[in-house]
């Protein structure tokens, strides 16, 4: 057997299989839903255009989404960002290769409000870091 064959994309191999454009073994890990929406040419060129002028990606963050946890990769120009979401199975639900934008100025700044709820029960605040992926 050969120690260099990665059988499953996993979220910790995941950069690495994105840039060495493994697109047969990250697609078939797509769900069912994913691949009916976007083909595996469609997907295959798509990965090979944003791969253009990056060296490599780095994790830059998890969120735990209930059973489901985001993966949020970046270049190494910190210009380009992958969101990927896996399910405990290493299933991908979710796939979003977009510019990685952030601001600064406005990041930086914190706003103190007092919020009251009609809600008594444990909840999350889905939105709301310091860029569009958390």
């Amino acid at each position: 057997m050969n120690s260099n064959v990665e059988t499953t994309i996993t979220p910790e191999n995941f950069g690495r299989a994105f840039k060495q454009e493994k697109t047969k073994k990250i697609y078939k890990q797509c769900i069912k839903e994913f691949q009916e929406t976007v083909t595996f040419d469609e997907f295959h060129e798509l990965v090979q255009i944003f791969n253009q002028h990056v060296d490599s990606y780095h994790l830059l963050e998890t969120t735990s989404l209930g059973e489901l946890m985001q993966y949020v990769w970046i270049d190494n120009l910190k210009e380009k960002a992958i969101c990927v979401v896996f399910d405990n199975g290493n299933a991908i639900h979710l796939l979003l290769i977009k510019p990685y934008m952030t601001f600064p100025v406005s990041d930086g700044q914190y706003s103190r409000n007092t919020y009251t709820m009609p809600i008594r029960d444990q909840w999350v605040v889905f939105w709301g870091g310091t860029n569009e992926f958390n």
